[in-house]
């Protein structure tokens, strides 16, 4: 189902080029161990009333979309603990940096292994939710969650749905008062960032509701957006068996720099044109974050050197 381009086995880190805030993989490479995630390079297993983390929510080698890990956030009732009212039990990551909802980008592969299970995906702002999508294990339907016009939130059936055993690729952008949600590289929702300040928190979390599990991989987070650039370029990229980078955008563009995982540049290119061939030969394998220069404004996307 993955296409190279949009594969991502990344360190978890904050680059010293803007765009990027965090990403992950969470493989062994970047410091994790297969079982429980809490205390694990800065995640913890739900807190719960009364002290105490919930376990079960793991580093597992089941499926992965790359590579060998991927984060599992299970279903808790064979362990005696019952059924939430929200989704929140999984596991919670705390941003060293907060990031604007105004500028913001979420990326990540999952894969569901249970009809029975339902999940969310969300941003917190204090104690307050902002960015939130849900998966509807019961049904198959991925769920927006929007501004009701009335002071209130709504949610609202995208009219797509996932397939249980099988990966996929969500994508959430917030940019100014508009947000996008896309599945797989296409949009499925146009609607309200009706989030306000700035993220300090991440939960991947379910409701406890029934028998099954949810896998994340392959997770990136953005402060930096430019959706009029992404309108206007219409990118195609590629790498091909040669391990050159292929890039056509509707519009000429004027550069392309590929940055490690460090976020060092190890390739500037100028290219004032519509294509581009990117030789990434001189690199080792990995993941790479390429940002592409049209008129001043900048659009990323990952690759793989293999």
């Amino acid at each position: 189902m993955k296409k190279i381009t949009l594969t991502f086995a990344a360190l978890v880190a904050a680059f010293t080029m803007q765009a990027q805030v965090f990403s992950t993989s969470f493989e062994a490479n970047e410091g994790f161990t297969l079982g429980d995630i809490n205390n694990q390079n800065g995640w913890i297993s739900t807190p719960m009333n009364g002290g105490g983390n919930v376990t079960k929510q793991d580093i597992s080698d089941d499926f992965a979309s790359d590579g060998t890990y991927a984060f599992k956030i299970t279903d808790l009732v064979a362990d005696g603990i019952p059924a939430q009212s929200g989704a929140i039990i999984g596991g919670f990551y705390d941003f060293t940096t907060p990031i604007d909802h105004t500028s913001f980008s979420f990326e990540a592969d999952i894969y569901l292994d249970n009809s029975a299970f339902n999940a969310a995906i969300q941003m917190v702002t204090g104690q307050n939710y902002g960015m939130m999508v849900f998966f509807e294990g019961t049904t198959g339907k991925i769920i927006a969650v929007d501004d009701d016009g009335a002071g209130g939130l709504t949610t609202i059936d995208t009219g797509v749905t996932f397939t249980n055993g099988t990966w996929g690729t969500i994508k959430v952008e917030l940019s100014g008062s508009n947000a996008t949600l896309y599945w797989n590289g296409t949009s499925i929702h146009t609607g309200t960032n009706w989030s306000s300040g700035q993220f300090d928190q991440m939960r991947l979390a379910h409701d406890n509701s029934g028998v099954g599990s949810m896998y994340f991989d392959n997770m990136v987070i953005s402060n930096s957006l430019s959706t009029e650039t992404i309108a206007q370029a219409n990118f195609k990229h590629f790498v091909d068996a040669n391990a050159v980078l292929n890039i056509n955008a509707e519009n000429a563009m004027n550069n392309v720099a590929v940055f490690n995982l460090l976020g060092q540049e190890v390739i500037n290119q100028n290219v004032e044109a519509k294509d581009a061939q990117i030789n990434l030969n001189s690199l080792n394998a990995g993941v790479y974050l390429v940002q592409v220069n049209i008129n001043g404004q900048k659009e990323s996307f990952k690759v793989i050197k293999k």
